[in-house]
């Protein structure tokens, strides 16, 4: 199997003794994640843009953190434009993407 095509994970005791699943390949593209990141940053007002993958491998979701002076406006500005193009680079039109506003005053 090739390294591009291999999934390394690791099983380890949770907190509650259950075993959780690490998976360190993620399911969303990581050119996909810079991307909106990139996009992100150079929207007007939006001062820093974080973005974490999280889920599971069948339920992946992204983690969008903005600081802004203002979100009016921005939130639909995020969905039309770098978010859209996320997931259609991920191939994945459904892709969760959580967004979470820091004001930056």
């Amino acid at each position: 199997m090739s390294a591009t095509g291999r999934v390394a994970a690791v099983c380890r005791r949770g907190v509650e003794g259950l075993a959780t699943l690490l998976v360190r390949d993620p399911p969303v593209p990581g050119a996909a994640v810079r991307a909106l990141s990139r996009e992100v940053r150079a929207l007007p007002g939006v001062r820093e843009a974080r973005v974490r993958t999280a889920g599971t491998p069948a339920r992946p979701r992204l983690l969008l953190t903005v600081r802004c002076a203002d979100p009016a406006g921005l939130y639909a500005a995020l969905e039309n434009g770098p978010v859209a193009a996320c997931r259609r680079t991920a191939k994945m039109p459904e892709l969760p993407v959580i967004i979470n506003f820091e004001m930056n005053l």
